[in-house]
C-alpha cells in the first residue's frame, strides 16, 4: 500500500512540476512580449518628442538666422 502511494503521489508530483514548468515559462514569455510593446511604445514616443523638440529648435535658429530680429528692427525703424 505504501509503495502505491508513493507511486502515485510520485507521478502526481512529476505532472505538477510539468505545469508549473509550463506556466512560468508562458508568464516568462507573456512578459517578455508586453515588455517589448512598452518599451517600442517608450522609444517611438521619445523619438516623437525629440523630432518636435528639434523643430522648434531649428525655428529659433531659422529666426536667429535669417535676423528675425534685425527685420523687426527694421519695421520698428521704418514706423
Amino acid at each position: 500500500m505504501e509503495s502505491l502511494f508513493s507511486v502515485y503521489s510520485g507521478k502526481k508530483e512529476k505532472d505538477k512540476s510539468f505545469y508549473n514548468k509550463n506556466r512560468n515559462n508562458h508568464i516568462k514569455v507573456g512578459f517578455l512580449f508586453y515588455l517589448n510593446k512598452i518599451l517600442f511604445f517608450i522609444i517611438v514616443f521619445m523619438y516623437f518628442a525629440y523630432v518636435i523638440e528639434l523643430s522648434s529648435k531649428w525655428e529659433k535658429w531659422d529666426f536667429y538666422i535669417n535676423g528675425g530680429a534685425k527685420r523687426q528692427l527694421d519695421t520698428r525703424e521704418k514706423e
